[in-house]
């Protein structure tokens, strides 16, 4: 398949179409309890599957500052959206029989990015904000360590890859021990070994 972009053929490989429609209908599967076995097969893999797939067609030889701007603007500017949405409609959702107590804390939560919020109906995830914070971090580390590995010669590609798989192990053992990071930075940083 052909694309015209802005005046270039882009040849696109519709394979990475496919896999991405699969990994959407998995998790939306994941989403809806289908029991626990299915549940753990969808995701063993569907989430790494997505930085896969983003990082073939990762570069680390780009301006840092051009496609940090770029990356802010398709995955910062979404996540700051939904953040401000449910902020506003923190004290609705959250104020059980007049109390307020909880509202504040619901509301920097989800400024927080934490891991999940607790409403009156139980609690609540805002998955994809996590997702989208941890792809813009992966990114950015990903082409900040190319960078650092621009002098290395011939063995770039593989010292970025092991620098990518050294820092995705440091992030998931600093997960068990440090207190929720904000803004998915651990959760990028762990991801960066399926993004390499």
């Amino acid at each position: 398949m052909v694309s015209v972009i802005r005046g270039v053929k882009v040849f696109r490989n519709p394979i990475f179409d496919v896999m991405k429609g699969i990994g959407i209908i998995l998790m939306l599967i994941g989403h809806i309890p289908p029991g626990k076995m299915l549940f753990r097969v969808i995701y063993s893999f569907h989430m790494p599957l997505f930085f896969m797939i983003a990082g073939v067609f990762a570069k680390y030889d780009v301006s840092q500052k051009d496609r940090m701007a770029k990356d802010a603007k398709r995955l910062l500017l979404p996540v700051l959206v939904t953040m401000a949405f449910v902020i506003l409609l923190s004290p609705f959702g959250y104020v059980d029989d007049g109390d307020f107590s909880n509202v504040i804390a619901q509301m920097l939560s989800v400024a927080w990015l934490g891991d999940a919020v607790g409403t009156k109906w139980g609690l609540v995830t805002i998955d994809a904000l996590c997702f989208l914070m941890a792809l813009f971090w992966a990114r950015c580390f990903f082409r900040w360590i190319g960078k650092l590995c621009n002098r290395s010669g011939r063995f770039q590609d593989e010292l970025v890859l092991v620098s990518c798989i050294g820092i995705s192990v440091l992030a998931i053992v600093l997960h068990g021990f440090l207190p929720v990071v904000p803004f998915g930075i651990l959760k990028g940083m762990s991801a960066m070994q399926f993004y390499a």
